[in-house]
């Protein structure tokens, strides 16, 4: 019984959250001036859909010149990550990125969309790969004498499942799937970078390095800020008098919250996905 309050405490303060953050609204503002349009990228990336739906809103004002993304992210799940990516790589009008104190893993594949790359020399980018973590609570249940049952429809229809011990041939499963999703990391990074085969399977092996050496590397082009790569795209552009236009998106409390949490906790509220993710 005490469990089920718990659970129905926090079910009721994120619906209190969520009725507090739509009475608020969101600020309206209208470009009324030629301007770049700066959208930040922040935390865990879990879901695609506001960033897109926001994209289209000033994608589709011709006032809007060219956009800034501005990454301070360790990544994400990677169905959101890559529908973001390619988002990005369709948009007409130049994208730059801004790489702020972390761009890794599914950070970076967003940075990889775009045309240029900014980076800080002290920026923690690369981390390229893939990451499934799984608990197991079988030894823990069995214990305390509680035995789970699992009927199902095929033999790994709960492969994964923390409540058994996963096997050699579950764990090859895994494995060829972890490997596809990280072929299509390096494919991704293949089509925009130009990089050479060597240093890209020497440094994609998972490692984290800095922007400075992202640079070196050509992971990134050039070392900077968000305002350095404006005043860029204003040269590029051929028009000095581009205004920087920041959208400023407020969170959600519970995002706030859930930001907030180790990735090992998120991993034991069975939170267990195939990440391109930079976990320290």
């Amino acid at each position: 019984m005490k469990v089920l309050k718990i659970i129905f405490m926090i079910l009721l303060i994120i619906l209190v959250a969520d009725i507090i953050y739509i009475m608020s609204g969101q600020k309206k503002e209208t470009i009324l001036t030629d301007s770049v349009a700066l959208l930040k990228i922040e935390g865990v990336v879990l879901d695609s859909n506001e960033f897109i739906k926001t994209m289209d809103k000033y994608k589709n004002n011709h006032r809007v010149k060219a956009f800034i993304i501005q990454i301070n992210s360790p990544g994400g799940v990677i169905g959101p990550t890559q529908q973001i990516y390619r988002y990005l790589k369709d948009v007409k009008v130049p994208v730059y990125a801004a790489m702020d104190s972390v761009a890794a893993s599914g950070g970076y594949y967003i940075a990889a969309a775009c045309k240029k790359i900014y980076t800080l020399p002290g920026t923690l980018t690369g981390s390229i790969g893939v990451m499934l973590q799984l608990s197991n609570f079988k030894e823990l249940l069995d214990k305390i004498g509680i035995n789970v049952t699992t009927i199902k429809s095929g033999r790994y229809k709960d492969i994964g499942s923390p409540y058994k011990d996963i096997s050699d041939d579950e764990k090859m499963i895994l494995q060829e799937t972890i490997d596809d999703l990280y072929s299509q990391f390096i494919n991704d990074i293949k089509d925009n970078r130009q990089i050479d085969n060597e240093t890209l399977s020497q440094y994609a092996d998972g490692r984290v390095f800095t922007g400075s050496k992202a640079v070196n590397l050509g992971f990134a082009d050039k070392i900077g800020t968000a305002e350095d790569a404006f005043n860029d795209l204003k040269k590029v552009l051929g028009n000095p008098n581009l205004k920087l236009y920041k959208h400023e998106k407020e969170k959600k409390i519970i995002e706030k919250l859930f930001d907030k949490l180790p990735f090992k906790v998120r991993s034991l509220l069975g939170d267990e996905k195939f990440y391109y993710l930079y976990s320290l």
